[in-house]
């Protein structure tokens, strides 16, 4: 998780502390993103994956799943199809 960067140190100590900006804390290894998308029609599911620690590091994403939202008894479905990729995303 990223840390605040205080001017001042850190802001309970001082009076009117300033933000700098965030300080990266990697660790090294594989990380890896899931992220669910609504749009009015459809809900997707994308995976990201990074590896920071190497000497040449690259983004790489792809579409896990597409699931249309047009009918309403769907959306049922749709929701526990969505909520058993985010418990176990191997078994789906």
């Amino acid at each position: 998780m990223n840390k605040p960067v205080w001017e001042n140190g850190r802001p309970v100590l001082c009076r009117n502390p300033k933000f700098a900006g965030w300080e990266l804390d990697e660790k090294p290894g594989l990380v890896n993103v899931t992220v669910i998308t609504f749009t009015l029609y459809q809900a997707r599911i994308v995976q990201a994956s990074c590896d920071a620690s190497s000497s040449s590091p690259s983004l790489s994403l792809s579409l896990c799943a597409s699931y249309p939202l047009r009918d309403g008894s769907s959306s049922e479905e749709v929701a526990r199809k969505i909520l058993r990729w985010l418990l176990g995303p191997k078994q789906t």
